[in-house]
C-alpha cells in the first residue's frame, strides 16, 4: 500500500437555506457554479477545482495499483456467474417479438426482432459493435415503431447522461439523418408511426 498521503483540501464554509433549513457546506467551492456546462464541456471546468479532482483521482490510482490483481479476480468471478447467454424474454407485438440478449464473452446486449410469421430474425442494435473505440457507452432505452419499420434508441457516449435519441431503419439497419441531442426521458411513437 502507498505511503502517500491524500491531497489536502481546504474548507470555505458557505451557508446554504433550502426548505427553511440551514446547513454549512465547507466544500460547495468544489461544485463549480456553472456545473450543467461543465457536463457538457468537461474543459469548462474551474482551473482550482480541476487541480483538486486531478490529484485526487492521482491518489487514488496509486492507492489501487496493490488491489489491481484482487479487482479483476473479483471482476471475472462476478461475470462468471452470469449465464454465457442471458436474454430477456421475448415481447409480442403483432407479427413481430422483440428481445435482448448478451452473447457469451461480449459486454453489451444485442437487441432482436423476429418475424413469428417467416421465422426472419433481425439485428436491432448490436450494442457491443456500436461501443467500439468508445471510452464510454450506454444505451437507455430502444423502442420499435408501431409499423414496425424504425427503432429509436438512446445513447450516452460520454459518461454524464446526456443522451442522443437516434432513429434507425429495421430493413436497412442504417440510421436516419434526425438525432436530438442532450436529451433525457422516454421515446413514445405517434400512431402512425410517423414520429
Amino acid at each position: 500500500m502507498t505511503d502517500k498521503k491524500p491531497p489536502s483540501i481546504r474548507k470555505e464554509f458557505c451557508e446554504i437555506a433550502k426548505f427553511g433549513n440551514k446547513r454549512t457546506d465547507p466544500y460547495r467551492w468544489l461544485r463549480d457554479n456553472d456545473w450543467q456546462t461543465v457536463l457538457h464541456d468537461p474543459a469548462s471546468l474551474a482551473p482550482e477545482i480541476r487541480k483538486h479532482i486531478d490529484a485526487e483521482n492521482q491518489y487514488f490510482n496509486e492507492s489501487a495499483k496493490d488491489f489491481s490483481a484482487f479487482t479483476a479476480s473479483v471482476a471475472k468471478e462476478m461475470k462468471n456467474r452470469l449465464s454465457p447467454r442471458d436474454a430477456s424474454i421475448p415481447e409480442r407485438d403483432s407479427a413481430y417479438e422483440y428481445w435482448s440478449e448478451y452473447r457469451p464473452g461480449e459486454n453489451y446486449r444485442v437487441y432482436m426482432q423476429k418475424n413469428v410469421t417467416t421465422g426472419m430474425q433481425r439485428i436491432l442494435l448490436d450494442a457491443d459493435k456500436e461501443s467500439a473505440g468508445k471510452k464510454f457507452f450506454d444505451v437507455a432505452q430502444l423502442t420499435h415503431s408501431p409499423d414496425h419499420q424504425t427503432v429509436a434508441y438512446m445513447v450516452d457516449c460520454e459518461g454524464a447522461g446526456n443522451f442522443s435519441l437516434k432513429f434507425r431503419d429495421v430493413e436497412t439497419g442504417l440510421d436516419l439523418p434526425e438525432t436530438l441531442v442532450n436529451t433525457k426521458g422516454q421515446v413514445i411513437w405517434s400512431t402512425d408511426s410517423s414520429q
